[in-house]
């Protein structure tokens, strides 16, 4: 009777102890799980107001927008410009190896008459632009061409954004160049 009281014991220990490592291993993947969740959600948390910046220049992210990192680069930054809808987006381009902002506009022009037309230059933020508006078929609204800081910027609005939008005006008044 002592052996199989004592055997009984042993294995309820066994089992108690490997229950334990269980738990252990268990709590360590929903935590890993839990910090990887945590991860995520802070990566896909809106940037408003803060500041999104490429190699040549940075600009403020306006309220309602966000930053996409996934598609901004060294000389780009995209913002998704959620008040306008959910796929509306701008996007910046430095050009350092270019000096005419003229010249950049007609070089898109060329070979686009079809989806794009040469518009009045406008001024947003206090800067300058040269515009190329869309037609009407176009998923975006138009392309300006600024040249700034020995280079030409390039800012592409989407198809619902209109250009004269504060928020807009707002972005270009933040850019600083490095």
């Amino acid at each position: 009777m002592k052996k199989a009281l004592f055997s009984i014991a042993i294995v309820a220990a066994g089992l108690l102890v490997a229950s334990c490592g269980n738990k252990s291993e268990e709590n360590k993947t929903a935590e890993a799980d839990g910090q990887q969740t945590e991860a995520a959600a802070t990566a896909e948390e809106p940037s408003t107001g803060a500041v999104a910046e490429c190699d040549h220049f940075k600009v403020t992210v306006p309220d309602g927008w966000e930053f996409n990192k996934n598609t901004s680069s060294e000389n780009v930054v995209n913002l998704d410009a959620k008040e306008f809808g959910e796929f509306e987006s701008v996007y910046l381009f430095f050009n350092k190896e270019k000096t005419s902002a003229e010249e950049m506009a007609n070089e898109f022009f060329a070979g686009n008459e079809s989806t794009k037309q040469k518009a009045e230059d406008v001024t947003i933020g206090g800067i300058k632009f040269k515009q190329l508006k869309a037609l009407e078929s176009a998923d975006v609204n138009c392309e300006l061409f600024a040249e700034v800081n020995n280079g030409v910027l390039e800012m592409e609005l989407s198809k619902n954004i209109p250009i004269d939008a504060p928020s807009v005006a707002k972005l270009v008044e933040s850019i600083s160049f490095k």
